[in-house]
């Protein structure tokens, strides 16, 4: 695999947008090796992110760039809280599959002022086709 196929998501609390933002993908050293098409900066609500990123169980364990070639880190985690945070990942995607689900989502995202853009108008409608496209992916 070339660098260029490699994609990183950071995901940060949200704060005002301007020219002097602190942007993840500038605090890491290792980022400065890939192309700027490569990091994506995703930012959350405080509260958003405090429940993802502190307290929502998690299904595998951490995976710093220090852990990267460890070879222990490709196996899952088997105990209590991995199957808890497995058993909440399966019902997000249940949720999103169903038709509530998605109108939810269709009616946040409208909401938003972003909405001019092409690829998110495409993505509303994609998330209004009936439930049984959804439903085929199981």
């Amino acid at each position: 695999m070339t660098r260029t196929k490699l994609r990183f998501v950071g995901i940060t609390v949200r704060t005002k947008t301007s020219p002097n933002t602190w942007r993840w993908y500038q605090a890491a050293p290792w980022a400065a090796h890939l192309p700027r098409s490569a990091l994506i900066g995703i930012s959350l609500d405080g509260s958003v992110w405090s429940y993802l990123g502190d307290q929502q169980a998690k299904t595998t364990r951490p995976f710093p760039v220090a852990r990267w070639l460890d070879q222990d880190a490709s196996r899952p985690a088997r105990d209590s809280k991995a199957l808890a945070g497995l058993a909440e990942a399966v019902a997000v995607v249940a949720h999103g599959r169903s038709a509530e689900g998605r109108a939810g989502l269709v009616a946040a995202i409208t909401a938003e002022a972003t909405t001019r853009e092409v690829w998110l108008r495409s993505l509303v409608i994609e998330l209004r086709r009936p439930a049984s496209v959804y439903q085929q992916g199981r």
